[in-house]
């Protein structure tokens, strides 16, 4: 068993459920060692993650184990952990070092836009009639994301009546523009009654 650096262990650090090569990996801290091979390579995740190199090493203390295929590479003198095409739920984890890397692909166990949205209808949920942050946060997120577009115009119209500048209300009435065409904002003034109905074709700026 590597130590997979010098001096203290590396640690990896993970802030919520992941998968490592498919294999499930609760949140929390862990020393990182290898098992070197030609063909093959060991990647051990430890519950014990301050611990001096690989001497103390219990693999009693594993919480997982996963196999990786090494790879050729450029000549790399200083060992390097690099994390290469992320995504919104994963990213790959590439060991360099020497001419040889060893990647190995870390995926959110929960759909990241799974788990927002989730929060984002539970916020809107919980929202006070006099509230537009929560309905324009929500909307917005989904647009952007191109998630539940007809949820995205309902909270963009949410069935209050408030007060906002008119710069405001041209960023809450783009969200709406992403699903409904033909919504525009009028009048000038510095203030403006933004007053939706129940359809967002509908909605009307007065002064």
């Amino acid at each position: 068993v590597w130590r997979t650096g010098a001096n203290s262990a590396t640690t990896i650090q993970v802030s919520e459920d992941v998968l490592v090569e498919g294999q499930p990996l609760p949140a929390a801290t862990y020393s990182l060692h290898t098992i070197p091979g030609e063909k093959e390579w060991t990647l051990i995740f430890n519950k014990d993650a301050n611990q001096w190199g690989s001497y103390s090493y219990d693999a009693a203390k594993d919480a997982v184990r996963v196999k990786v295929t090494p790879v050729p590479g450029p000549a790399q003198e200083w060992m390097q952990f690099r994390f290469e095409d992320p995504t919104i739920n994963s990213a790959r984890v590439v060991l360099a070092w020497e001419n040889v890397q060893v990647p190995f692909t870390i995926k959110n166990q929960t759909d990241t836009n799974t788990k927002v949205v989730g929060m984002l209808r539970d916020m809107v949920a919980k929202a006070k009639p006099d509230e537009w942050q929560p309905y324009y946060r929500g909307a917005n997120y989904l647009v952007q994301n191109r998630l539940y577009m007809d949820e995205a115009a309902g909270w963009g119209t949410p069935p209050i009546r408030y007060w906002v500048d008119a710069d405001e209300a041209s960023r809450r009435l783009a969200i709406l523009d992403a699903r409904y065409v033909g919504i525009g904002v009028h009048g000038g003034g510095r203030r403006v009654d933004l007053d939706f109905s129940a359809e967002p074709e509908a909605a009307a700026l007065t002064r």
